[in-house]
């Protein structure tokens, strides 16, 4: 999950999520968001935002155990950068 607090009105912000199993480097999701300008939503400023992405819905995304590592790229306004995490699953 991505959250953001306090943060301006007037640009929107795209949101990329890459999801991948460690151990080979698989690519098992990856999805796009885009965070509206607080302006075209009505509002001053968001007063927080959260883009949220998960998997293991699907059972070809976790099928073993292992570590996924979670990319997320956010482009547009003070947050623009990668960001990673890492998850450990026991099956």
């Amino acid at each position: 999950m991505l959250k953001l607090y306090d943060f301006g009105a007037d640009y929107s912000t795209a949101v990329n999520v890459k999801w991948f199993r460690e151990n080979d480097g698989v690519k098992v999701y990856e999805g796009n968001w885009t965070i509206p300008s607080a302006v075209s939503q009505g509002n001053s400023y968001w007063s927080w935002y959260a883009v949220i992405s998960w998997i293991g819905k699907a059972l070809w995304e976790i099928n073993n155990p292992g570590i996924y590592r979670c990319e997320i790229t956010a482009t547009g306004g003070p947050i623009s950068g990668i960001y990673k995490a890492y998850f450990r699953t026991w099956l």
